[in-house]
């Protein structure tokens, strides 16, 4: 008898319309990373799991399968959704773009996903309508982000090799 997979806490990151019903959803997971689903027959169903299925909400989801597409099993909320109000919607939609083009499928990476869930908790309490407040916290996890890749430049040092700052 096969158990079904345990519950993953997630957030999505995007989703596009599949076939006639179903959607496609890029989730990110502390131990997949960046992972694509199918939500079969979400478009069609208006009722509790369309309305689970939202950015920005944190969810433990099932992911059934085998092979690099995974079918989205079970969904529950694992909290009430972070409304993001003003320009804090448009932090939280570039980090969502930055994460979908940038990390690769299917590596887990537990520090990144504690700093987006920080980054949604901060977004969420910012008034939205100045955006000079989301700027240290959207640079914070650009670095966060930058260096879970690898691809972090030293901050230390000038382009002329100068360390200890530019000056």
């Amino acid at each position: 008898m096969n158990t079904p997979p345990p519950a993953q806490p997630a957030y999505i990151l995007h989703s596009r319309p599949y076939r006639d019903s179903s959607l496609i959803l890029e989730l990110l997971t502390p131990d997949f990373g960046r992972i694509s689903c199918v939500a079969r027959g979400a478009r069609r169903d208006k009722q509790r799991r369309r309305q689970a299925l939202q950015p920005f909400s944190p969810l433990l989801v099932s992911l059934l399968g085998n092979g690099p597409l995974k079918t989205l099993g079970p969904v529950e909320n694992a909290g009430g959704p972070l409304w993001l109000k003003g320009r804090a919607v448009y932090g939280g939609l570039y980090s969502n773009e930055l994460l979908v083009r940038l990390l690769p499928e299917g590596e887990g990476h537990y520090a990144l996903f504690a700093a987006y869930q920080g980054l949604l908790q901060i977004l969420s309490n910012l008034g939205g309508s100045d955006s000079t407040e989301m700027e240290g916290p959207l640079r914070s996890f650009e670095l966060r982000l930058l260096t879970e890749l690898g691809s972090c430049p030293p901050l230390d040092q000038c382009a002329g090799g100068q360390g200890g700052g530019c000056g």
